[in-house]
């Protein structure tokens, strides 16, 4: 870049990573060559339920903590999960179908418990 005179206004650090920070691409050019690495230890770190409760109630996307988790409680927090900033358009959507779902899933659920305790 210059300014008025002609001279290169340009920082030259700009662009480049700090010490210690991962590079990230700067345009979209960049990052079809170089495409995004995921940090494979953040996804791992969640092995099992407790571990998955754990993380979605640390992120308040599950309360209140350690109360049973209900097919209600669970779509709130998908529904939550879904607004998340950074997350993209497409997961938002997924995720928030996935909410729909389950609502849909918890009504059957209901109706048929309904429908068995009135034939019975």
């Amino acid at each position: 870049m210059s300014n008025k005179n002609g001279n290169n206004t340009r920082e030259p650090d700009k662009g480049k990573p700090k010490e210690g920070t991962t590079a990230r691409p700067n345009t979209r050019m960049e990052l079809k060559r170089t495409g995004i690495h995921i940090a494979i230890e953040s996804i791992v770190e969640i092995k099992d339920t407790k571990d998955a409760r754990t993380y979605l109630e640390k992120g308040l996307y599950l309360c209140p903590a350690g109360e049973t988790v209900t097919p209600t409680s669970l779509r709130y927090c998908l529904h939550q999960i879904s607004r998340m900033p950074g997350i993209m358009v497409a997961i938002g959507k997924a995720v928030r179908s996935a909410a729909l779902m389950l609502e849909e899933l918890e009504e059957y659920a209901i109706a048929e418990m309904i429908r068995e305790t009135v034939n019975t």
